[in-house]
């Protein structure tokens, strides 16, 4: 029987490599239209969640994966949460936040707008391995395609569990009350008979 391990985050202490810092710290590869004008001047929905403060946000080290252009609305209220933005946040920054190993990576609000399938599985995989609980919310527009701002993909939170059992398995994927909770931790090892 052969153990192998699949997660690199908070509770077994591994970090992103300096090449990986270096190519998640600027725009995506894969994503052909940029999201930057998507970004709103609001407190993302998933914060006002009394269970996500209570279990995930307060008293824990937490990353926002795409914070967008307006970080003070989340870090005024949650001054734990470190912001990282490839599209408005300086390099420095982002290198900053990656550098970090957390309980929880939010990403609110992101997967909606980006219009690459390979560049959703690269933030997905980039949550798994920073931290140990990933929460996902989305803005389902109900229109599909390219807006004024960028790109909406308009379907659902459930159409983004393909991609999330992809990276984090299905065990590990649950939905509550309008957020997707992805439990790295659960898969650091993985057997596999020979």
């Amino acid at each position: 029987m052969t153990m192998r391990m699949l997660s690199r985050n908070k509770r077994n202490g591994m970090r992103l490599s300096d090449g990986m810092v270096d190519a998640y710290a600027g725009p995506p590869g894969f994503q052909g239209t940029t999201s930057k004008r998507t970004s709103r001047n609001l407190l993302p929905k998933i914060y006002n969640k009394k269970w996500v403060q209570r279990e995930h946000i307060v008293g824990k080290d937490v990353v926002d994966l795409g914070i967008g252009g307006w970080p003070e609305n989340v870090t005024s209220v949650f001054p734990n949460v470190v912001p990282r933005d490839p599209y408005w946040l300086s390099r420095e920054a982002n290198e900053r936040a990656l550098r970090g190993v957390y309980d929880t990576a939010i990403i609110s609000n992101v997967l909606n707008v980006i219009d690459d399938d390979r560049a959703i599985i690269e933030l997905l995989e980039l949550a798994r391995t920073v931290a140990d609980t990933t929460l996902i919310k989305v803005y389902d527009s109900g229109r599909t395609g390219y807006t004024r701002d960028g790109y909406q993909r308009g379907v659902p939170l459930e159409a983004y569990l393909p991609f999330a059992w992809e990276v984090f398995g299905r065990e590990n994927v649950s939905i509550r009350d309008g957020v997707m909770v992805c439990e790295s931790w659960r898969r650091e090892f993985f057997r596999r008979r020979p």
